[in-house]
C-alpha cells in the first residue's frame, strides 16, 4: 500500500466526519492475507472528551444478518433446515400470517417474504414475532425485495430451534471463532457498556438536523435479535470482511463450505439495497440481495456490502473480491444516514485509485452537483452529492400566498423565505434543510414541480392557483382529514416521533429521524376502516391505523403494532 493512499485516505475519513459531525470513525481496509490499513478519529464519548481507541466496540447493526444467515446455510448443510422449507414447519407456533407455506428459508434470508420491516414495540424477538399482525397487504413471498428486520428474528429463531442452541451461542463459536473475530460480542447488555464506544444522536428527535445542531448520547439498546445484535471493533469486522473475499474460509477456520458460499452469494432477490454513488466512483449496474448478504454487479464483477443502523451507531462492510479488497467503517454517529457508506466507498475510491483524491471528498451539504454533469440514477441508485433541476429554481407560491425562492448561490443554493436567505443543504434523501427559523419543523422537498415543507405546498409562481393534485386524495368530507394531522411519539428508539399533515386532501407522514423511520416524506394511502398504507406503492405491508378521537383529534395511532400517542407539543 503506498503512502499516498493511506494519506489520502486518512483525508476523506476526516473531512467527511467533520462535515456530518461524526463522533468517532474507526475504518479498516483489508486484503485476503489481513489488515493493510487502517484509521481511527474523533470520539468515542464526546461529554466526555474520551478519544476512539481501535479496541474499543461499535455496534454493526443490520450487519449480523450476515453472520445469521451463515449459521442458517450451516443448519441447511448439515441437513436439519432447507431453504424452500415454510418457516412454520420449523416455528408452529408462529401467528397465522406467517404459516403461509410460501413464507420460506429462502424469502425469509432474501427479503423477499412480503413482511414488514420492522416491528419496534417490543424488545423480545419471540414477543415481536408472536404479535406480529401483518399480512393486510403487501406483495405474494418470493415475489420482490422489501427489507425486514422481522424476518430474521424468525430466521435466528429457526436456527436455534433446530441446533438446540440460542442463536448468539452459536455465531459466536461457528462465525466468531474461525473468522477470528477475537473481540467481538454477540449479544450488547448494560454490562458491556464500559468496551463500547458511546452511541450518539441528535438532541431534537422531531426536527430535521442540521449543521451545529448539538448531540447527546442514546440510549443504550439491550438486544439480541439475528437482525442485528452484534458489537465489534474494526478488527473483527476486517476478519469478517476476509471470510467473503476468501469464498467462506475464516483467519483460524471454514465458516461456509463452498457451496454454501454460492448459495448465499449467488441466490439472488429481484433487487436489493440503495447503493450511494459517491464522487470518483462508478455506479454499479445492479443490486440484488442474496442471502444475508447484498451483492453489486461492478465492472470488476460482484461485490458484496451490507450496512448496519443502531440506535447511536452507523457501520458499513463493501468486500470486493475481485479487487482483493474490502472496506470496514464503524461510527458512534447515529443510524438514521448512510453516513458509514459514504465514508466507506470514499475510502475504497481512494484505494482504487492509488491514492487519487476524488472530487469533493468531504461530500459538502451545501455543494451540488450540475444536472448535466451527474449521473443517470436507476433503481437502487442515490448520487451524492445530487443535482438540483433547473425546474427547482425560482419563485414558489403558496396557498395563502406566502412566497419561497430558491436560487443559485456558488456551487450550491440558497432559499429566501419572508425576506430572508439561507443556504439549502442536501441530506442523504430527497430532503433538503436550512437554518431559517421559519422552515425549522420540517425539511423542504422538491418533487419535480413545485416545494412542499410539511403541510404546504409551494408550486412554480407561474402555475399557483392551479388545480391542486388529487394522488392519493381523500374525499373532502373524510372526517380523517381533521382528526389524524398532529404530532405523535411513542418511548420506541428507533422511531421515535412522527407527524401526520395535510396537504389539501391528502395525508402525508413525516418522521424527521429514527433508525426505522422512512426517509422521506409517505403518503397515506386509504385503505377503509381508518387504515393506511404508508408509502403509494401498492406492494409495501406497512400500515398505520388510526385511534380513537377525543376533542376532534385522534388520540392515538397505530403503526404495524406499535402505539403512538397525540403529543402535547406541535
Amino acid at each position: 500500500m503506498s503512502g499516498s493512499a493511506a494519506a489520502a485516505a486518512a483525508a476523506v475519513v476526516e473531512r467527511i466526519a467533520a462535515e456530518w459531525a461524526v463522533p468517532g470513525v474507526a475504518v479498516a481496509v483489508t486484503d485476503r492475507d489481513g489488515v493493510v490499513w487502517r484509521h481511527v478519529t474523533g470520539h468515542a464519548d464526546l461529554a466526555r472528551g474520551i478519544p476512539l481507541r481501535h479496541d474499543h466496540l461499535l455496534e454493526i447493526g443490520s450487519i449480523s444478518k450476515a453472520a445469521t444467515a451463515m449459521v442458517v446455510l450451516q443448519e441447511v448443510a448439515a441437513g436439519r433446515l432447507g431453504l424452500d422449507q415454510p418457516i412454520g414447519d420449523v416455528l408452529p407456533w408462529v401467528p397465522a400470517p406467517l404459516l403461509d407455506p410460501a413464507i420460506t428459508l429462502r424469502t425469509l434470508l432474501t427479503h423477499t417474504a412480503g413482511l414488514v420491516g420492522s416491528v419496534d414495540a417490543l424488545p423480545d424477538e419471540r414477543a415481536q414475532v408472536a404479535g406480529y399482525a401483518g399480512g393486510a397487504t403487501g406483495s405474494a413471498p418470493g415475489a420482490r425485495f422489501h427489507y425486514s428486520n422481522v424476518g430474521f428474528l424468525l430466521l435466528g429463531l429457526a436456527a436455534g430451534a433446530v441446533a438446540g442452541r440460542p442463536l448468539p451461542d452459536l455465531v459466536r463459536e461457528r462465525v466468531f471463532g474461525p473468522a477470528g473475530m477475537r473481540d467481538a460480542i454477540p449479544v450488547i447488555t448494560a454490562a458491556d457498556a464500559g468496551r463500547l464506544a458511546v452511541g450518539h444522536q441528535p438532541l431534537a428527535e422531531d426536527l430535521p438536523w442540521r449543521p451545529g445542531d448539538p448531540l447527546v448520547a442514546s440510549p443504550l439498546v439491550e438486544t439480541s435479535g439475528s437482525d442485528g445484535s452484534i458489537a465489534a471493533t474494526a478488527a473483527d469486522l476486517a476478519a469478517f470482511a476476509r471470510v467473503l473475499l476468501r469464498g467462506g474460509r475464516g483467519d483460524a477456520g471454514v465458516v461456509l463450505a463452498p457451496g454454501s458460499f454460492e448459495a448465499m452469494t449467488g441466490t439472488l432477490a429481484p433487487s436489493g439495497e440503495d447503493v450511494l454513488v459517491v464522487p470518483g466512483q462508478s455506479a454499479p449496474e445492479w443490486s440484488r440481495y442474496g442471502l444475508g448478504i447484498n451483492v453489486e454487479q461492478s465492472r470488476r464483477g460482484r461485490a458484496l456490502s451490507h450496512g448496519g443502523g443502531m440506535v447511536g451507531y452507523a457501520s458499513f462492510l463493501l468486500a470486493d473480491p475481485a479487487a482483493g479488497r474490502a472496506v470496514v467503517v464503524l461510527t458512534n454517529a447515529d443510524g438514521d444516514s448512510p453516513i458509514a457508506e459514504a465514508i466507506a466507498r470514499s475510502v475504497d475510491v481512494v484505494f482504487a485509485g492509488g491514492g487519487a483524491v476524488p472530487d469533493d471528498p468531504g461530500l459538502s451539504g451545501s455543494r451540488w452537483a450540475r444536472p448535466e454533469t451527474s449521473l443517470a440514477v436507476g433503481d437502487h441508485l442515490s448520487v451524492r452529492p445530487p443535482a438540483l433541476p433547473p425546474e427547482a429554481h425560482g419563485v414558489f407560491v403558496g396557498a395563502d400566498g406566502r412566497r419561497l425562492e430558491v436560487r443559485a448561490a456558488g456551487e450550491g443554493h440558497e432559499v429566501v423565505v419572508d425576506g430572508s436567505a439561507a443556504p439549502l443543504r442536501w441530506t442523504w434523501s430527497d430532503r433538503c434543510v436550512t437554518t431559517l427559523p421559519a422552515l425549522r419543523r420540517f425539511a423542504l422537498v422538491f418533487d419535480g414541480t413545485g416545494w412542499s415543507w410539511g403541510p404546504e405546498e409551494f408550486p412554480p409562481e407561474r402555475a399557483a392557483g392551479g388545480a391542486p393534485s388529487r394522488a392519493h386524495a381523500l374525499e373532502p368530507s373524510d372526517p380523517a382529514l381533521a382528526a389524524a394531522p398532529g404530532h405523535y411519539r411513542s418511548y420506541t428508539p428507533w422511531f421515535p416521533h412522527l407527524r401526520i399533515v395535510r396537504r389539501g386532501s391528502r395525508l402525508v407522514l413525516i418522521a424527521a429521524r429514527g433508525v426505522e423511520a422512512p426517509a422521506d416524506d409517505q403518503p397515506l394511502i386509504p385503505l377503509g376502516d381508518g387504515v393506511f398504507r404508508i408509502g403509494a406503492d401498492p406492494a409495501v405491508p406497512e400500515t398505520l391505523r388510526l385511534g380513537p378521537v377525543v376533542d376532534g383529534g385522534c388520540v392515538w395511532i397505530d403503526r404495524d403494532g406499535c402505539r403512538y400517542s397525540r403529543s402535547f407539543t406541535p
